[in-house]
């Protein structure tokens, strides 16, 4: 698939949700982090494409991968 037709896609199938909203996903291991400062659509993109490089590195920076409990615990505080 084409960058402008996956990116097309993916920003179809993203939108802005509560921590709330997000709980149940968490619970069963399947929420994944994103720092704010990233592109949600060009990491899911690199998750799509199995590109691993950019998204070792972020994992490295902890600007991507599971959520923690302790980030859990955050996200409901906030």
């Amino acid at each position: 698939m084409s960058i402008p037709l996956l990116n097309e896609k993916l920003n179809t199938e993203t939108a802005r949700i509560s921590w709330e909203e997000l709980q149940p996903h968490f619970a069963r291991g399947a929420a994944i982090y994103v720092a704010p400062d990233l592109d949600l659509i060009a990491v899911a993109r690199h998750v799509a494409e199995d590109e691993a490089a950019p998204l070792k590195q972020w994992m490295e920076q902890g600007k991507f991968g599971a959520i923690s409990d302790d980030m859990a615990r955050t996200f409901l505080a906030d």
